[in-house]
């Protein structure tokens, strides 16, 4: 799976592809792809994604939140959002967490991103389209950075001298870039 490394970004990222597995319930495959991405700056998954919470009872979107003795910058919370591929409009679980070790903050450590996608019951195993899925979960996967703020305007703002005390990046809040990513 490629590596990709923009130059002049806020991140790298690592895609690999899950394994294909077919659930004994409901007879449906599933594939999955994982995103790691190595933020150059800092970020906070929880408060940068929190906003695409639509209410406290939102189906597609829960928070599992970090514990209060490590929230303010031991650790971040876990996000699980339901959303839909960009291409093939494929119904999608995107799980959001960290990988912690070797870091040397909580909002610099790696972030792990997979996504999910699975087969309609009325598709019959043989002909559901495995490798055309897994391309558009790649490509799902590179818009990532951008969910994550990685592409955000806002830094250039932040580097003029009488912005500093007040970048948002120093506390790990971008904003997230959904509509027009890529």
């Amino acid at each position: 799976m490629p590596t990709e490394s923009v130059p002049d970004a806020a991140y790298r990222i690592e895609l690999s592809r899950l394994p294909m597995r077919t659930s004994a319930l409901t007879a449906r495959i599933t594939v999955g792809i994982q995103a790691l991405i190595y933020p150059h700056v800092p970020v906070h998954v929880g408060q940068t994604l929190g906003r695409l919470q639509r209410g406290s009872t939102d189906p597609t979107f829960h928070r599992l939140r970090a514990p209060r003795s490590e929230r303010s910058h031991a650790a971040d919370d876990t996000l699980w959002i339901g959303a839909r591929t960009p291409s093939l409009q494929l119904p999608a679980t995107l799980h959001f967490t960290r990988r912690f070790e070797g870091a040397t903050s909580a909002l610099n450590a790696p972030v792990q991103v997979c996504l999910w996608a699975e087969s309609s019951p009325a598709i019959p195993d043989d002909a559901f389209p495995t490798e055309q899925v897994y391309s558009e979960l790649e490509d799902f996967a590179s818009l990532m950075p951008a969910w994550l703020g990685l592409h955000d305007p806002s830094r250039r703002v932040c580097e003029a001298p009488r912005f500093l005390s007040i970048c948002p990046e120093k506390f790990g809040v971008l904003i997230a870039r959904i509509r027009g990513c890529g």
